[in-house]
């Protein structure tokens, strides 16, 4: 699996740094007044430009762009 980036007309919105980030943020209970003073997140501000990352993660509301289920993948083809 290759994922480099989430696109929207032919502009990068998130790439793997940011959803990580996002995914910590959520797990952390982080908002725009907590985030700042998190040591992670303030790492990952700090290095934003060198590391290509986009800073475009919602710390406003949870991201719902994945979600878990409790199902079995299923083994064979419908």
């Amino acid at each position: 699996m290759n994922f480099n980036g989430l696109y929207y007309r032919h502009h990068l919105l998130m790439n793997l740094e940011d959803w990580f980030m996002q995914a910590y943020c959520n797990a952390r209970g982080l908002n725009a007044a907590s985030a700042p003073r998190d040591l992670v997140f303030k790492d990952y501000k700090a290095r934003m430009p060198a590391s290509g990352a986009t800073g475009n993660i919602d710390l406003v509301r949870r991201n719902a762009a994945w979600f878990a289920m409790t199902q079995a993948t299923p083994e064979t083809r419908p």
